[in-house]
């Protein structure tokens, strides 16, 4: 039996956001799905796609929105953080 076979580019960090865990159990739970995975920077990744190179990849978002199909995996929630214990100008304004 042939398999399919998927390429995937993946933006830096992204991978590792996602787990690469995941993507060996996936391909390891459906036989007849081979995956190729690539690392590219976000404009490569979006050329490689429109080319034909790769089948999908992951990115942050797309620069060109009209030219792709595009769903957010993942929301991450970007907190600020700052030293509880040492007292800064920061810590004591009421807002920022």
């Amino acid at each position: 039996m042939e398999k399919s076979r998927i390429k995937i580019g993946f933006a830096p960090g992204t991978l590792q956001i996602l787990g690469a865990k995941e993507i060996i159990e996936f391909e390891q739970k459906h036989n007849d799905i081979n995956i190729d995975i690539a690392e590219f920077s976000d404009v490569d990744c979006e050329a490689n796609v429109l080319n034909g190179n790769l089948d999908l990849a992951l990115t942050v978002k797309p620069n060109d929105i009209n030219s792709f199909i595009y769903y957010h995996l993942i929301k991450e929630k970007l907190v600020v953080i700052a030293n509880k214990k040492k007292s800064s100008r920061v810590q004591k304004k009421r807002e920022i």
